[in-house]
């Protein structure tokens, strides 16, 4: 390519030499140096050579399997093995634990060995008893008491006070009925429910002979009752249910302690209940 473009520089140059000047002398042309060609270097139309490249350093590969390693790569990815590394060995640990274990061991084996030792020394009991024989029990018999008897509870009201009756005639001053003493034992019991309608008797306890016991109840109230009497968890007798009205039960009773109740739905657990005492 220098030559060519050299080549070209030298026909203009010699063109213009060629033509003349008017006017004027003609001057000498210049003249040019062709520079020589270089023996070692390349020939018009020849490309240059390309330097060949360096070619890379082989890779470290893994002394186990073969596989390349990275730079600063200690370890082979594929199989594990310390490639650029040295793993320092474990300490010997082996005997100072089997040390250890058989201690603890020993110890456990002493402790349960006390433990036994103390529940044999614990569970042998003193021999106890009397040098001489002894003489036959003598047993204190029981002194029987008679049954419990609570004081009587004040008779109330039994029902609405009678009107005043006509006087027929001429009478005598009146004499007041005489009123039991506290004590009295009655063959007939009366017995009455609350006129407001509280689950109650206005007795809470009642005496009577032996024999036979009448109970007279009266219900002025519109709630229904009855008089039921039992003995423990037997049923002796009870009087008719009844509402604003009153009812009788006559039985036969001997010396004990009974009780009367209601047995409508739960009065009785309400508390309408009471102990009669037969005697």
């Amino acid at each position: 390519m220098r030559a060519d473009a050299a080549r070209r520089r030298a026909g203009q140059l010699a063109a213009g030499r060629a033509a003349p000047r008017s006017g004027g002398p003609r001057r000498p042309a210049p003249t040019v140096s062709t520079p020589p060609a270089d023996p070692g270097g390349p020939t018009p139309g020849e490309q240059p050579p390309v330097p060949a490249e360096a070619s890379p350093a082989a890779p470290d590969r893994c002394p186990r399997c073969g596989t390349p390693l990275l730079p600063g790569q200690y370890w082979c990815l594929a199989c594990g093995f310390a490639a650029r590394t040295q793993v320092a060995t474990a300490p010997r640990w082996r005997w100072p634990i089997v040390a250890l274990v058989l201690a603890g061991v020993l110890a456990l084996a002493g402790v349960v060995y006390g433990f036994v030792k103390l529940s044999e020394e614990t569970g042998k009991a003193p021999a106890t008893g009397s040098s001489g024989p002894t003489g036959p029990t003598i047993a204190i018999p029981a002194v029987p008491t008679g049954p419990t008897q609570p004081a009587p509870a004040a008779t109330g009201p039994t029902g609405p006070t009678a009107g005043p009756t006509a006087a027929t005639g001429p009478t005598g001053p009146t004499t007041p009925a005489s009123t039991p003493a506290p004590g009295a034992t009655f063959s007939t019991v009366s017995l009455a429910a609350d006129p407001n309608g509280a689950l109650r008797y206005d007795k809470a306890s009642a005496r009577a002979r032996a024999g036979k016991v009448t109970i007279d109840f009266a219900n002025r109230s519109q709630i229904a009752h009855n008089v039921t009497v039992s003995a423990g968890a037997r049923t002796l007798k009870a009087t008719k249910t009844i509402t604003a009205s009153s009812a009788k039960v006559t039985l036969t009773l001997k010396a004990g302690t009974y009780t009367y109740y209601c047995s409508v739905d739960a009065h009785r657990a309400a508390g309408m209940q009471g102990s009669l005492v037969v005697h």
